[in-house]
């Protein structure tokens, strides 16, 4: 007995020790790369760092930071408590941690030691129950922390990439686990949910079953508010479990699905009515066009090839698994549902970002089907003598060199990006220093800058007056009504506007990350893109067709706007730097009576806009 609780307090210190050494892994490449700038103010987002941080996660994240716990709206004043448009847990899971932290860098370094802290000891507690076996699970919990990605390149046959993972400095992609929002926060529910399903399913003790079911339908239901591809995903496997259950008349278990099933439909009942009350603002056709929808209800033959993957990995582990029937068929519905995820159309009509399928969702089912058929080999060698030991020790220098590699890596990443993580202007930094000191939270600022309004919603605690299509409710109309409202108060010339549409003046943009000219993603984002079913899988340029193109700057040309069709919306400042002048050359705000200068520095301005003076 005495030995047995020294050994449980082992393993309980070395999972603490592991998850903070993984913590501090994934917080490392904030220190490091602050540390290289040596000085230099380092930003976490910028459009040379991921555009999708700096134009969506990031800007979300800063709302979080600003005190905005139930996020709608990122940009427009009019619509920030409407319903919301993204998924709101996700970022509600980073408040915590802005609070503790203070400032927003604190905050985020929080949130990266704090959250793949969670997913170690997570994903240890779902290797022991699934293998029962204590030593084993942390090399579960290191393979899915530090090696997410391993079963991807092995069951894709791609085996260069997977040597590498037994190398101590090789050098590999960054890790899902960096990936926000889907994986950083979205796992801890999705993990937590994974654990009450293995709860439901291994549990003898009926009271303790029905309440496991419970949390089960809790954490599931919870995932639509998070990731809906994984409320997708453990539907599916749910599935799966629930006609195995079914076939083999375990009826106690079943009674624990049902109960677990309308514990989950009542915890998603909230999120219809927010899609119903939203569209009294914005259709929800608009949106799905917005953010790249594919609609054909027909199976998607353009991954075939995965479908023979995962039939064939779902027939092997039926096989291997005939010992453990209930953690085989768990592994083949975590096989199954990928496919399921990847024919969602069939039952919706459309499928949303379906290459995240593939990037975000198959690596959960192949990390664990990759990790029980290690557990199986390592169980069948139990008794090949030196063979085992071999073995042993092969998983052992496996788990240090991921700890190495993981390390090398962040260093590596750092090293080779820092001089993308920082902002040099300092008269514009000032000048965000000024607003987010001195004007009202959630007033409006008013630039034709594309990347000012971006760097506004992204640094202050201010709105803007023409938002990004991905950033806002407002309808596709209104976002046009007010860029050329403001674009023609300001004198701005047609020629910007067939610049911001032209076809490959925004190729070179996306591809040299120059936000300033992506006119075609800002004012559409991915609507006129193709909508076919290989449309994301292929990663087509979303280019705006020839005629929309035309329509736009002819819709300009045809704009008449005075400063008092400002005040449709809300307007309380303007942001007048170098890309302000560059854009609007013409206008001088100086000689603007409904203009009063708050702040200046060399290079940049900020009026407050006063209406009555018009």
């Amino acid at each position: 007995m005495h030995q047995r609780i020294n050994k449980n307090k082992k393993i309980i210190f070395a999972l603490i020790f592991l998850a903070i050494a993984v913590g501090i892994i994934y917080t490392s490449r904030h220190l490091i790369t602050d540390y290289m700038l040596r000085g230099k103010p380092y930003a976490p987002f910028t459009e040379k760092s991921s555009y999708d941080d700096f134009s969506w996660y990031g800007a979300r994240m800063n709302r979080v930071f600003n005190g905005d716990l139930f996020i709608s709206d990122i940009a427009v004043f009019e619509y920030k408590d409407a319903p919301p448009f993204a998924p709101p847990l996700s970022t509600m899971l980073y408040s915590p941690m802005f609070f503790l932290g203070k400032t927003f860098i604190n905050g985020l370094i929080l949130i990266d030691f704090f959250y793949p802290f969670c997913f170690f000891i997570f994903f240890y507690v779902i290797g022991f129950l699934l293998t029962k076996q204590k030593w084993f699970s942390f090399f579960i919990a290191i393979l899915s922390t530090l090696a997410a990605k391993m079963a991807n390149f092995f069951f894709n046959f791609e085996f260069q990439n997977f040597a590498k993972y037994f190398f101590p400095f090789s050098h590999l992609e960054t890790n899902l686990l960096n990936k926000r929002e889907s994986v950083l926060p979205d796992y801890f529910i999705l993990l937590l949910a994974i654990i009450f399903i293995l709860l439901t399913i291994n549990t003898r003790n009926t009271k303790r079953g029905y309440i496991y079911g419970v949390l089960m339908g809790i954490f599931a239901g919870l995932l639509i508010y998070t990731y809906p591809l994984y409320a997708i995903y453990m539907g599916g496997v749910w599935m799966v479990l629930f006609i195995y259950f079914l076939i083999v008349k375990d009826y106690a278990i079943l009674k624990r699905f049902l109960c677990g099933g309308i514990i989950c439909f009542l915890t998603i009942i909230p999120y219809f009515i927010i899609q119903y009350q939203r569209e009294s603002i914005i259709s929800g056709q608009e949106l799905l066009e917005r953010w790249g929808g594919e609609f054909e209800r027909k199976i998607n033959f353009h991954v075939y090839r995965y479908y023979i993957v995962y039939m064939a990995l779902m027939i092997l582990t039926y096989i291997f698994g005939r010992k453990n029937k209930k953690e085989s068929i768990f592994v083949i519905g975590c096989l199954a549902s990928i496919i399921i995820g990847l024919n969602i159309q069939l039952l919706t009509g459309y499928n949303l970002q379906s290459d995240h399928w593939l990037s975000r969702v198959a690596p959960i089912g192949l990390n664990i089907t990759f990790f029980m058929w290690v557990y199986w080999l390592w169980n069948f060698l139990k008794k090949k003598g030196i063979i085992f030991k071999i073995f042993n020790i092969g998983l052992i220098l496996f788990c240090v060199f991921s700890f190495t590699r993981s390390i090398h890596a962040q260093y590596l990443f750092s090293k080779n990006t820092y001089e993308m993580f920082t902002i040099e202007d300092s008269n514009f930094l000032n000048a965000i220093d000024w607003l987010n000191k001195n004007t009202e939270k959630d007033s409006v600022v008013l630039t034709p800058s594309l990347k000012r309004n971006l760097s506004i919603i992204l640094l202050t605690h201010n709105r803007v007056y023409v938002p990004n299509a991905i950033n806002t409710l407002a309808p596709e109309k209104e976002i046009i009504d007010r860029a050329f409202t403001l674009f023609r108060v300001l004198n701005v010339k047609p020629q910007h506007i067939g610049n911001l549409m032209d076809t490959e003046k925004n190729r070179v943009a996306v591809s040299e990350a120059d936000s300033e000219n992506m006119g075609a993603e800002y004012f559409f984002y991915s609507r006129y893109a193709p909508h076919e079913l290989d449309t994301a899988i292929k990663n087509t340029p979303c280019t705006v067709p020839e005629k929309i193109q035309k329509d736009f700057i002819n819709l300009y040309e045809a704009t008449e706007a005075t400063a008092k069709d400002l005040f449709k919306y809300r307007a309380d400042y303007l942001f007048w730097g170098g890309a302000e002048k560059a854009i609007a050359k013409d206008f001088n705000p100086e000689n603007k009576d409904w203009l009063k200068k708050e702040y200046q520095n060399d290079t940049t301005a900020i009026y407050k806009i006063f209406p009555n003076e018009i």
